[in-house]
């Protein structure tokens, strides 16, 4: 997506409404949420998945997604940058500790192509992101 640019990244970004089951069983999510329009589907799969096996309890924070920011102590720029990446319950899974994030919750954000930051050496266990971007620059000829 390139450098971050309040200016031109709206273009791969949109406003989705959740849907209000979702919502019911996982009340700290917002009614709306900016995100990458990559990442609607492997999100919004997710959080149904999560709703239905009665897992919404465990989420009890939505951290937010869109921000253009750099990683915190670094000077990369975050995925969140480019509404690509997502935080939720971090107050109780901090940067560099294990956190306490429900291991059901990390398998269904993994099984429908999340990344979780947990996992890293660099733990970042708030943090999940799409495991791979498609490029919408390239040609398929």
């Amino acid at each position: 997506f390139g450098i971050p640019d309040n200016t031109k990244v709206h273009k791969y970004m949109q406003l989705y409404v959740l849907d209000s089951f979702v919502r019911k069983q996982i009340p700290c999510l917002p009614y709306r949420i900016y995100i990458n329009k990559q990442l609607y589907k492997p999100l919004f799969e997710s959080l149904k998945q999560i709703a239905i096996a009665g897992l919404g309890k465990h989420i009890t924070e939505w951290n937010g997604a869109y921000c253009v920011r750099q990683m915190r102590g670094l000077k990369t720029w975050s995925l969140h940058s480019w509404g690509i990446a997502f935080d939720i319950n971090a107050s109780t899974n901090q940067l560099g500790t294990d956190g306490n994030m429900n291991k059901k919750i990390i398998d269904i954000f993994e099984s429908n192509g999340l990344e979780w930051g947990g996992n890293w050496h660099r733990k970042d266990p708030m943090h999940f992101q799409l495991k791979s971007i498609i490029n919408e620059n390239s040609s398929n000829s």
